[in-house]
């Protein structure tokens, strides 16, 4: 019985995604409207603090500020398109990579 509640649980992930990828697509051009905030949105990963992401930027020869950086997290988390870190509590993570939806 465990496997058909699996099986079935999996079958209807499928669909959600399927039903609910188009949507994500167009939430996320919208707030990711820049290089730098999809930049930014990449390494998103919970792992990285908002300093270290500033970092990875100035390497690519971008400039952005830590206070930009929490401030893109504070209102990505309020629209649902980031999550805070299971392990970092001031730190956040994408809800998916943008290139598994044909962005970036």
């Amino acid at each position: 019985m465990n496997d058909e509640i699996l099986k079935e649980l999996k079958d209807q992930t499928k669909w959600l995604k399927f039903l609910a990828l188009p949507k994500l697509k167009e939430i996320l051009e919208s707030f990711l409207d820049s290089d730098l905030k999809r930049r930014i949105y990449n390494l998103s990963d919970g792992e990285k603090s908002s300093h270290q992401v500033v970092e990875e930027l100035e390497k690519k020869g971008l400039k952005v500020s830590d206070q930009t950086v929490r401030n893109y997290w504070k209102n990505w988390s309020s629209i649902g398109i980031v999550v805070q870190s299971d392990k970092h509590e001031a730190r956040y993570k994408k809800i998916i990579n943008l290139d598994e939806i044909g962005i970036f």
